[in-house]
């Protein structure tokens, strides 16, 4: 017997049809679709970039133009709205950093003072002393973020859902299994965090110490560790009641800051900030200015989040908004054009209605109900 190929595209393959198709599937996992905004961050953060990302109320899936680098993902019509109906089953923050962590003494020094040279650096070296703090600052900062905001999800004047962040949690981060090197070299570590400080329009580089005595010290090396961190649960979040999105509705997300917050959001700047403009931080605030010692944190992070469930078709989001389109919900659906569009095409009507399964065909099935005025406001 011949062997039959059968092509489809990706999406066609997470579409449900029919209502009674989601009331067979266990916990509609079996049918799966995301949607997803996830943001780059280079570390270290400098003080104005902090405020700017972190220093106040985020907004995930914006209409932030997309940058190439730190780079942006997002796979919503300009991060603002979905372009299928998509019901929305589970959620999770996206929060990755770097698997491998390490710390090496150096010195911040002026790059305009060595340039042309090869300088030689001693544990006694006139300047300031400072440590290269790679990829331990990141999970530092992911342990701190995940108790300094909530998570509110609102469509138009609809609000969601409003949960503490670290209750959501968040995928399984990239994790190294395994034993591998406790020694590993640092010097493209060291350029890569030069490189970002330099693009950031800081005058300071970070240099390993090169001599100690008369000798010559040689190739810089740190004793790494591996790992992940995680926050709460490696589960998706997932919703009691699913949640339809239609096109054209603006998704609004955002973590607002936990109130009277004097410990987390700080913590987050120590992680992740270096002030080129000033003197290292001082160990006490009784020392003089410039007695203390710069971190200096280095590596990438990802941070954003993702809608998991599955995209329904015309016929199956009719079926869905005339058997669960009651009381708060209901009033979301009223003056959607994609929607009304449907409930005006006789032909998707009517075989919305049929497949309604018996059970549901008591529910009132006039969908004229869902025709009028937005009830959705433009995105706040």
């Amino acid at each position: 017997m011949a062997k039959k190929t059968y092509l489809a595209a990706p999406q066609d393959i997470r579409v449900v049809r029919n209502l009674g198709q989601l009331d067979q599937m266990s916990q509609f996992e079996k049918t799966r679709a995301t949607f997803y905004d996830v943001q780059q961050y280079q570390f270290p953060l400098m003080p104005s970039e902090f405020d700017a990302n972190f220093g106040r109320t985020i907004r995930l899936m914006s209409s932030i133009p997309n940058t190439p680098c730190p780079g942006r993902q997002t796979n919503l019509i300009g991060g603002l709205s979905v372009d299928v109906p998509f019901l929305v089953t589970r959620i999770s923050m996206v929060a990755f950093g770097e698997t491998k962590k390490f710390t090496i003494p150096g010195q911040l020094v002026e790059r305009s003072s060595v340039a042309g040279t090869c300088p030689d650096l001693g544990p006694c070296s006139p300047g300031q002393d400072a440590a290269l703090y790679w990829g331990g600052a990141i999970d530092q900062f992911i342990i701190n973020f995940f108790q300094a905001y909530r998570l509110q999800f609102a469509v138009g004047r609809y609000l969601l859902m409003d949960e503490a962040l670290f209750d959501v949690g968040h995928l399984p981060p990239p994790c190294f299994e395994g034993a591998s090197d406790s020694l590993v070299p640092a010097a493209s570590y060291i350029r890569e965090v030069n490189d970002v400080l330099a693009g950031k329009g800081c005058t300071k580089s970070f240099l390993p110490q090169t001599v100690a005595g008369s000798s010559c010290v040689g190739a810089p090396t740190a004793g790494a560790t591996y790992g992940c961190v995680t926050i709460g649960s490696k589960k998706p979040f997932c919703l009691n009641t699913p949640l339809l999105l239609l096109p054209g509705w603006p998704i609004d997300l955002e973590l607002i800051p936990v109130e009277a917050d004097c410990c987390f959001l700080p913590a987050m700047r120590r992680n992740s900030v270096l002030d080129c403009e000033s003197t290292a931080p001082s160990f006490d605030a009784a020392l003089a200015a410039g007695c203390g010692a710069y971190t200096v944190p280095g590596g990438c992070l990802s941070l954003g989040i993702e809608l998991g469930g599955v995209i329904l078709t015309p016929e199956c989001c009719l079926q869905f908004v005339a058997a669960y389109g009651y009381g708060a919900m209901g009033n979301m659906f009223v003056g959607n054009p994609t929607l009304s569009g449907w409930i005006n095409n006789a032909d998707v009507r009517q075989r919305a209605l049929s497949g309604l399964p018996e059970n549901k065909q008591a529910i009132n099935p006039d969908l004229n109900r869902f025709l009028g005025s937005p009830a959705v406001p433009v995105q706040r």
